[in-house]
């Protein structure tokens, strides 16, 4: 899971490019056209593959997406979280703030001398003992790695949002949102 910093910028490039639709994934085509290549046949393999009532292609099995330069920034939720606390701000996972507020809120980031009470240490989590169908016993069964945040990586983070966010203002925006 992740948080995506946003905002509401207006001077912004949208393209369009093509794709085939995952609803023609079984096409013998459908490695060439990730490749680019839409040419007649592939476009008839793909339409005689695709699902007639996808609401994405519409059953020409190939879509068109949109895809536009806004300045965004992604962060783990947990990342996110000790950002917003360095930030000032409250660590919910969606939200938003004005463009004056954002920038106030990374000179007070910038500005603690000391950013290690939100930072974090490695962590291996392991699951429960789980019993198998054969009647063994997994002790371990599952292991999840959460790295940690160093001081110097919230300084990164505090520094790739403050680039966001003058990003962002100097392309129109005033508002920054997070969900």
């Amino acid at each position: 899971m992740s948080v995506t910093f946003h905002s509401n910028v207006t001077k912004k490039t949208v393209t369009e490019k093509l794709s085939p639709c995952l609803c023609a994934q079984m096409a013998e085509s459908f490695s060439p056209a990730m490749d680019g290549n839409f040419s007649d046949a592939v476009r008839a393999d793909l339409a005689a593959n695709a699902n007639p009532a996808c609401p994405f292609c519409h059953g020409s099995g190939v879509e068109v997406e949109t895809e536009d330069d806004a300045p965004r920034l992604n962060l783990a939720n947990e990342n996110a979280a000790l950002l917003l606390l360095a930030l000032g701000l409250r660590p919910e996972l969606y939200g938003d703030i004005g463009i004056a507020e954002a920038r106030r809120a990374v000179m007070k980031a910038r500005s603690r001398s000391d950013l290690t009470p939100f930072t974090r240490e490695d962590r291996v989590v392991s699951g429960r003992p789980r019993a198998n169908a054969d009647g063994t016993v997994e002790l371990r069964p599952l292991h999840v790695f959460s790295q940690g945040v160093t001081q110097d990586r919230l300084e990164s983070y505090i520094s790739r949002f403050a680039t966001f966010v003058e990003e962002s203002k100097s392309r129109g925006a005033t508002t920054i949102s997070w969900d």
